[in-house]
């Protein structure tokens, strides 16, 4: 098998780095076969901005190999009250 990927990850990485940084848990997806990952977005800042989705990519690709296919919240905020405008989102490739 060419590599895996895994659909449901946690990188926790920006606002939650005590837990897990970008760089640490691609390698870990690394060491374990996976060759892409889709991050979801219960970060701090929630990934719901082209800022954050760019911050994201740009982590990601300064840490290694594995690919980073980041989710965007639904929601700004992931607040439930307001939806993200994720056609713009998803024109940069979230």
């Amino acid at each position: 098998c060419p590599g895996f990927i895994d659909l449901h990850v946690h990188l926790r990485e920006p606002g939650f780095e005590h837990k897990e940084t970008i760089e640490s848990g691609l390698a870990a997806a690394a060491r374990g076969g996976f060759t892409a990952v889709a991050p979801m977005p219960n970060t701090n800042p929630v990934c719901d901005s082209l800022q954050t989705f760019h911050f994201v990519q740009e982590r990601a690709q300064a840490a290694g190999p594995v690919a980073v296919y980041p989710v965007a919240a639904i929601t700004r905020g992931g607040r439930g009250s307001e939806l993200t405008d994720l056609a713009v989102l998803a024109a940069a490739g979230c």
